[in-house]
C-alpha cells in the first residue's frame, strides 16, 4: 500500500474516531441529564434544613385596620411586633405587642346633627399559632393559617368636638379571637417577607366612659364589639 492509501485509512480511522467520541459524549450527557432537578432539589433540601434549624424568630406587620360594619370610622394604621417559636417545619406560635390609631366621628347627643371627632388609640397584646402549607416550597412560597388572641385597650380621645370639649373622654378593655391568613415568601434561611390578613371578633368587652354616651352614640353598639380586619405587610428575621 503506498503512503497515499495509508494516509486516506488514517483519516478515515481518524473520523471515525471523532465520531465515535462525540457520539459516546453525548450518551453520557444524556444519561447524566436526568440526575440534574435531583442535584437541584438536593440544594433546595439543604436550604430547608437551614430553614429548619432557626427556632427563634422576631417579625414586623405594617398594616391598615378596617372596621366593615360601619361607615363612621375611617381606615386607620396597625402596626405590631412578634418574637416566635418555631415548633417545627410547620407549626409556630408567637407573642406580640400592637399599636392602632383610628379616626372616629359621631353624632354629639345633645346638639343634634353636629359630629364629634375622636382618634381612637388601640394597644394589643396578642398571642397567635400559625400553620404553614408546604404546597409552593419550589417556589419558596409558604401559605399560612392561624388563631389569633388579643387584649385590647382603648382610649377615645376628643379632638374635634361640637362643643369646645376636647381631651381624653374615656377607654375600654376587649378580649378579642380571630382567625389569621398569609402568604410568606422566603429570601434565605434567615429573612422572610409576607402579606397577612386578621379577621377579630369581640369575646368580651368593657367601657369606662366619661362622655355623654357609654357606646359612643353608635345605636347602643359599642366600637368594642365590633369585628374588624387588619391586613398588612409583615418582615421576619429567624435565629
Amino acid at each position: 500500500m503506498n503512503n497515499g492509501g495509508i494516509m486516506k485509512n488514517l483519516l478515515i480511522f481518524f473520523a471515525l474516531s471523532v465520531v465515535f467520541v462525540a457520539a459516546q459524549a453525548q450518551n453520557e450527557a444524556d444519561i447524566e441529564a436526568p440526575l440534574l432537578p435531583e442535584t437541584a432539589t438536593s440544594e433546595v433540601e439543604v436550604s430547608r434544613q437551614s430553614l429548619q434549624e432557626k427556632k427563634i424568630y422576631i417579625s414586623g406587620v405594617a398594616g391598615v385596620g378596617v372596621y366593615p360594619e360601619v361607615s363612621n370610622i375611617d381606615k386607620g394604621y396597625n402596626v405590631s411586633g412578634y418574637i416566635g417559636y418555631y415548633l417545627n417545619n410547620e407549626i409556630a406560635f408567637e407573642a406580640g405587642l400592637g399599636l392602632a390609631k383610628s379616626p372616629m366621628s359621631i353624632k354629639n347627643l345633645l346638639l343634634g346633627g353636629q359630629r364629634d371627632t375622636f382618634d381612637v388609640n388601640q394597644y394589643q397584646a396578642l398571642l397567635a399559632a400559625k400553620y404553614s402549607l408546604n404546597i409552593f416550597s419550589n417556589l419558596n412560597l409558604k401559605p399560612t393559617l392561624g388563631a389569633v388572641l388579643s387584649y385590647t385597650l382603648r382610649r377615645y380621645n376628643l379632638i374635634n368636638g361640637a362643643t369646645a370639649n376636647t381631651g381624653d373622654t374615656g377607654g375600654s378593655t376587649a378580649f378579642d379571637a380571630g382567625a389569621q391568613m398569609g402568604l410568606d415568601y422566603i429570601l434565605s434561611s434567615s429573612y422572610v417577607v409576607g402579606f397577612d390578613l386578621k379577621y377579630m371578633t369581640n369575646v368580651s368587652h368593657k367601657v369606662n366612659s366619661n362622655y355623654l354616651n357609654p357606646n359612643y352614640g353608635y345605636d347602643g353598639v359599642s366600637l368594642e364589639s365590633l369585628r374588624y380586619f387588619v391586613a398588612g405587610v409583615s418582615a421576619r428575621m429567624n435565629f
